[in-house]
């Protein structure tokens, strides 16, 4: 996936990329790009991206407890 080209274009769009690291056009994990992570790298950065989204999810009320909160998209 080009996500530089992705985030330009995105019908969400467009999102900022301040911050990010890119190779290649796509998302930086330990200096290569995301499709190119080894197996664990790939499995962390899924583990934060749901924690993430599950911290998201309870900071605007989706449910009173923590660990009641889904990551269900």
């Amino acid at each position: 996936m080009n996500f530089r080209e992705f985030a330009n274009t995105a019908s969400f769009g467009p999102l900022p990329l301040t911050g990010l690291r890119l190779v290649a056009d796509d998302l930086e994990v330990r200096g290569v790009p995301l499709w190119d992570a080894s197996e664990e790298d790939w499995r962390e950065v899924m583990s934060i991206a749901i924690e993430r989204q599950q911290a998201a999810n309870w900071l605007i009320g989706q449910e009173l407890l923590y660990s009641d909160v889904t990551c269900d998209t």
